[in-house]
C-alpha cells in the first residue's frame, strides 16, 4: 500500500505545477513596444520634425556676409545696400568698397546685378522662396 504522506505530497506537487503553468502572467509594455505597433498607422510627416537652426547657425547668419566674386570685383549685400569692391590677390579691398547706384545702371548692368543677387541668395532659407533656393 502507498504511504498516505507520500500520496499527499505527490498530489500537492502536481497541483502546484498545474497551477503555476495555467496562471496568467501580467503583460507589461514599454513605450518603444507601443511605438513599434502603431508607427505604421501614423502619417510619415508626423514623425519627421523640421530641424530648427542651431545657435551656431543663427550666429553665423547674423555676423557673416556672403560675398560673390565676378569679373575681378566682389559684391555683397549689407543692411539692404548692395556693395562692390575691387579684389587684390583673392582678398577684398575694403577701402575701395562703395554702394552701387542702381538708378544709374543700364539694362545689362541691372541684369548682371540681378544675377549676382540670385547667386548670393542661393541656399539661404530666408530668401522668400526665390527661384535660386536650391533646397526647395
Amino acid at each position: 500500500m502507498v504511504d498516505p504522506y507520500f500520496l499527499f505530497l505527490t498530489l500537492t506537487a502536481i497541483c502546484y505545477i498545474l497551477y503555476r503553468q495555467t496562471k496568467l502572467k501580467k503583460i507589461k509594455y514599454r513605450q518603444s513596444d507601443i511605438h513599434k505597433v502603431i508607427k505604421n498607422m501614423l502619417e510619415p510627416k508626423s514623425l519627421n520634425h523640421p530641424s530648427r537652426p542651431s545657435q551656431s547657425e543663427k550666429h553665423a547668419e547674423k555676423h557673416n556676409v556672403r560675398v560673390i566674386f565676378v569679373d575681378g570685383k566682389a559684391y555683397w549685400v549689407n543692411n539692404n545696400t548692395f556693395y562692390c569692391a575691387d579684389v587684390n590677390n583673392g582678398d577684398v579691398d575694403t577701402e575701395s568698397a562703395m554702394p552701387i547706384d542702381v538708378y544709374s545702371l543700364d539694362k545689362v548692368g541691372i541684369n548682371k546685378l540681378l544675377f549676382i543677387l540670385d547667386k548670393l541668395g542661393d541656399g539661404s532659407n530666408n530668401d522668400s522662396g526665390s527661384s535660386g533656393d536650391q533646397r526647395l
